[in-house]
């Protein structure tokens, strides 16, 4: 059997706690390699009334609901370094939105602020492929999305990057319901949701007014952010446009809620015209499906549904076809 390892928990080097900033800590301390060169963090107007939000105390769930290209995973990962240096024993979680893989761009981003931030780096105690240990007794965790992967894990810090992206609502509210201290909150990224997703449901309770009560606030932004992007310009999302389907251009960039995606089928629609039949299909049941008057050659077809573990999921759909001579 395994040993489990612990970590000696020591007091950092830099305080980190002095920050009441978090976009202060993040342009002091925070680095990035682009184009072949480290490059310090700078963050757009945007990003910094963002991490306001963050930390204002009357908020347990902040929602980033904003455009591709914006920087949202960046954002969380400046949160979730900041978080975990800032406390002691700290844990923050980043839920992937793969069922199998936990990996996101954010914890990438979390990992190469770990190796190219020097006074990051040194408070790193270690550093996996999918958890990041502090010196100080923090922990930074990718997390499958799965309910066995998250199920038990006290947090001080949950993170949902791209939850437009994740159908599974049961694993988000139970991850939520676990961060239960005062101080601990949820922060969610993601660009807008079919119609009756839970990230739809959020921003209709902000809609209606009912999002302060629950402590909820949600910033959505559509195209226009980009105005306050330096290197985005009217130009280039037109070239974009030109590139992309129109309803990919509508979802990624213009931010619409309820776009078509890559489902094919509507899975309520799919749910209530299905009828399960035994393989292989009983002689007397024939009628059943084929009907009462069957003459000469007919044709039946059937979506093959993917099972919860299907390589592909819904990206694909399965025509069965069964040719009968009577």
């Amino acid at each position: 059997m395994a040993k489990r390892r612990s970590i000696k928990v020591e007091a950092p080097k830099i305080d980190f706690s002095r920050y009441t900033s978090i976009a202060d800590f993040a342009e002091d301390c925070l680095f990035v390699f682009e184009h072949n060169r480290k490059q310090k963090v700078r963050l757009t107007p945007y990003q910094r009334r963002w991490l306001r939000e963050v930390e204002d105390p009357r908020w347990k769930v902040v929602v980033i609901c904003v455009p591709k290209r914006v920087g949202k995973s960046l954002f969380s990962a400046i949160v979730a370094v900041y978080w975990a240096l800032a406390r002691m024993g700290a844990t923050v979680v980043v839920l992937s939105t793969s069922e199998k893989h936990a990996s996101s761009v954010t914890f990438k981003y979390v990992r190469q602020f770990c190796r190219v931030s020097d006074q990051v780096t040194a408070e790193v105690a270690a550093l996996a492929q999918n958890k990041v240990e502090f010196r100080n007794g923090s922990v930074i965790r990718a997390v499958p999305c799965t309910v066995e992967a998250v199920a038990g894990i006290a947090t001080d810090l949950l993170i949902i990057d791209e939850l437009a992206l994740i159908d599974d609502e049961e694993v988000v509210q139970i991850a939520m319901s676990q961060t239960e201290k005062e101080d601990a909150k949820v922060l969610i990224t993601s660009t807008a949701s079919e119609h009756g997703h839970l990230l739809h449901r959020l921003y209709l309770k902000y809609l209606k007014g009912e999002a302060e009560k629950e402590r909820l606030r949600f910033i959505y932004h559509s195209a226009e952010i980009y105005s306050e992007h330096p290197f985005i310009t009217k130009e280039w999302l037109e070239e974009r446009r030109k590139q992309m389907p129109e309803f990919l251009f509508r979802q990624y960039h213009l931010n619409e809620w309820g776009v078509a995606g890559e489902k094919v089928f509507n899975p309520e629609l799919v749910e209530a015209a299905v009828r399960d039949y035994p393989l292989p299909l009983p002689m007397e049941r024939i009628e059943e499906v084929l009907g009462e008057k069957v003459v000469g050659f007919v044709f039946t077809a059937a979506i093959d549904r993917a099972l919860p573990f299907s390589k592909h999921g819904d990206r694909t759909v399965g025509c069965v076809v069964a040719n009968c001579l009577t």
